[in-house]
Order: structure tokens, then sequence, then C-alpha cells
């Protein structure tokens, strides 16, 4: 969940890896509100919550997707797919350093960490 932008704290995102898929569920209601394709087997999740971006692994495709997500102004949440990262072979786990802006990504099967520089 995001905890620091108000209006956005209760939702919770939940990675659908036979689906393919990302669930915004908003925890209010115990709905799910959206679901945002991603590649394919997706594992891990991150927030960011200062600039509102998901991190998603998706071992099967060997990338990263990078989600922005925010209320609109008739407080609509809205998601936009902004990136798919190429990292290295089957991506399983994600550390993101908030105070470097730096996102962290173990790659399983080609025994690598890919690091990347994350947008603000």
């Amino acid at each position: 969940t995001d905890e620091v932008e108000e209006g956005l704290d209760s939702f919770v995102f939940v990675v659908n890896t036979d689906s393919n898929t990302v669930s915004v569920i908003d925890a209010r209601v115990n709905k799910v509100i959206s679901n945002i394709t991603v590649g394919d087997q997706p594992g891990s999740i991150i927030l960011n919550p200062v600039t509102n971006r998901l991190y998603v692994t998706n071992s099967e495709s060997n990338t990263v997707s990078v989600i922005d997500y925010f209320l609109s102004s008739n407080q609509t949440f809205q998601t936009n797919i902004i990136a798919s990262i190429r990292v290295g072979n089957y991506p399983v786990n994600l550390e993101l350093d908030q105070d470097k802006n730096r996102l962290y990504v173990t790659n399983s099967e080609s025994n690598t960490v890919s690091v990347r520089w994350c947008h603000k």
C-alpha cells in the first residue's frame, strides 16, 4: 500500500503470476478496481510511494514493468505502464534504495544483480 499520498493508502497491489497481471484492490470496499497487464510470470512487486511507481519482475520475459499510478482529478484510480526494462535472466526479487534512487533486481538464472536508476 501507499501510505505516503493521501487517498492512495487504501489501495493494495497484488501480483497474479498465472494471468500476467497486477490487481489493484480498494481495501475500503474489498473490491478489485483494476487489473494491469504486465510481462510473463510476474513475481515480485515493490512500490515507490515518493514517485507513485510500481516495479514488477517478469521472470519469463526477463523484464521489470514500471507502472505509474495516481488519482485523477475526479478521484478515479489511474495507471500507465511507462516502461519495460530488460534485466538479466529470470528476475525474481526487487529492492529499492529511495535515497540513491536505484532499483536492484536479482536475476536467478544469470547469477547477477541488475541496478537501474529510477526516474522521478
